[in-house]
């Protein structure tokens, strides 16, 4: 079975059957996985950027969050664990009074490594 050409927009690994050879996976370069898949003009980057939670009149500002961003178009995609670590504040949006703001750094709130 030869070289199977992969779409540029794929990101992920590909399961491939060879007879008798068993599953091959074939991944893209590493480089590939991090082109901007909005535009496709430039690599993500690690940045760290304030992220804004608003539920109603609550607003919420977490400073220094991770996140990859793209240099080009400014598309930022945040990871899982840090998804997950935002998604705490849920509770604060519910308790905070009407129109209040409330400010979070980061290292208070990620785990310690």
């Amino acid at each position: 079975m030869g070289d199977v050409p992969y779409p540029k927009t794929w990101t992920h690994a590909r399961i491939l059957t060879e007879p008798h050879a068993g599953p091959v996976v074939r991944r893209l370069p590493e480089e590939a996985l991090m082109r901007c898949t909005t535009c496709e003009q430039a690599e993500r980057r690690p940045v760290r950027r304030s992220k804004l939670i608003e539920r109603g009149s609550v607003v919420i500002v977490v400073r220094d969050v991770p996140m990859e961003e793209c240099p080009a178009c400014g598309t930022r995609w945040l990871s899982p664990d840090t998804a997950r670590t935002l998604d705490q504040l849920r509770p604060l949006l519910e308790t905070a009074g009407e129109g209040a703001t409330v400010t979070r750094s980061w290292n208070d709130l990620a785990p310690a490594a």
